[in-house]
């Protein structure tokens, strides 16, 4: 699905104007934009380490990351590496309950903050946030008998579905609770400092390259626009949201004013940045395994 997605958004650029825009870049915002996602790349690293201290020291948390990374591109959504993170940390000794309630609640923490942060500007910004929105999706939502069974049956199946996980994974459930609790209240304080820095990092980097391309856009509606990526991009409809991204940036930007291949452009640098990311981690993983060989005893 999702590389289908990305053929069918790669043939509604205008590749003219596509060649056109990266000719007339501006270097300097560009160079600008390229800084904050640096920052955004250690960032990462820290919100993840300041729940792991003391028990993982940070050169094992950027190892776990950055392998993580690459792998996200070969699993399914964009946190398929969050799995490699929780066996990688259980193999160092512990419950693999209580690693995963840590991974788990580096995830959430970014996401609830993305989440809280569009909805209070949903009401603080109407006409710059929620005008634009409800003009692109008031159509969408018109009250009729089809959406109102659509509605009716996917909030009966979420309810099922909540259900059914309620009964079978309660001890799970219970054990991630108690995972949360062992984490210190100036843990989560860090944690939660580190992943706002981590957002408006990245919120900084996408604003000069937007501005870097001609295209002026409200940084506000940048981190809605984030937002909408960030939840799509954790439903497991492709790998590595391979597309599932591209097309959220495409309709996130797009509901802005920002103009479709300017939209994806910006989505593909993102990807850009995220595969280089992923090849640090490949020579990470890599170099680990030929240290492990050398070390192994020969038989």
């Amino acid at each position: 699905m999702g590389i289908t997605l990305l053929v069918w958004l790669a043939k509604q650029i205008n590749y003219l104007e596509f060649c056109n825009r990266l000719a007339h870049i501006d270097i300097s915002r560009f160079a600008i934009g390229l800084l904050f996602f640096a920052i955004v790349l250690i960032f990462e690293v820290l919100k993840l380490f300041v729940l792991l201290y003391p028990k993982v020291g940070l050169k094992s948390t950027i190892r776990v990351i950055y392998i993580g990374s690459c792998l996200n591109n070969f699993l399914p959504s964009n946190i398929g590496g969050d799995a490699y993170k929780i066996l990688a940390l259980s193999k160092d000794g512990g419950d693999w309950v209580k690693w995963s309630s840590l991974v788990i609640a580096d995830r959430a923490i970014g996401l609830a903050l993305l989440i809280i942060s569009s909805i209070f500007l949903l009401f603080l910004c109407h006409q710059t946030i929620w005008q634009p929105l409800w003009i692109f999706l008031g159509p969408k939502f018109r009250l009729s008998v089809n959406n109102i069974l659509l509605t009716t049956g996917g909030l009966s199946l979420l309810i099922l579905v909540g259900y059914w996980c309620h009964k079978h994974f309660l001890g799970f459930f219970a054990a991630l609770v108690n995972g949360w609790r062992d984490v210190k209240p100036w843990q989560y304080f860090m944690a939660f400092l580190s992943a706002a820095i981590f957002h408006l990092s990245r919120l900084g980097g996408i604003y000069y390259f937007l501005q870097s391309l001609g295209s002026p856009i409200v940084p506000v509606q940048i981190l809605v626009t984030m937002t909408l990526v960030a939840i799509a991009s954790i439903l497991p409809l492709s790998i590595g949201a391979i597309g599932i991204r591209e097309g959220a940036f495409a309709i996130g930007l797009g509901i802005y004013g920002v103009d479709f291949t300017t939209a994806v452009t910006i989505a593909m640098l993102v990807r850009l940045i995220l595969w280089g990311q992923a090849v640090i981690g490949s020579i990470i993983m890599v170099s680990a395994r030929d240290k492990t060989k050398r070390q192994s005893p020969v038989s």
